[in-house]
């Protein structure tokens, strides 16, 4: 494996090890929302904060994949890396 390759696959796991880090805690603290307001007298400044919380991780999310989309496709572009054209996560 050449080093750039090496490189790349090292910050590409990275940012993907982040973006677990911060699906789980938005998760985390979604679940706590739920619990909280199924109490009989819900907590709203808890609950306040745990949203904010989930959001923040929601953004940071977002940022994390934006920037792992964009060096993928940066790496395609310099040819750098290949990808099958026959291939999808997903349904059209």
């Amino acid at each position: 494996m050449i080093p750039e390759q090496y490189d790349f696959i090292c910050s590409i796991g990275e940012l993907i090890d982040k973006l677990s880090i911060e699906n789980i805690k938005c998760y985390d603290a979604n679940n706590k929302i739920i619990a909280e307001r199924k109490k009989e007298k819900p907590d709203h400044v808890y609950i306040s904060s745990l949203e904010f919380k989930a959001r923040t991780s929601g953004e940071q999310r977002v940022r994390l994949r934006d920037e792992i989309n964009r060096r993928i496709a940066d790496a395609i572009k310099r040819s750098s890396i290949g990808y099958a054209s026959d291939v999808r996560t997903y349904e059209l």
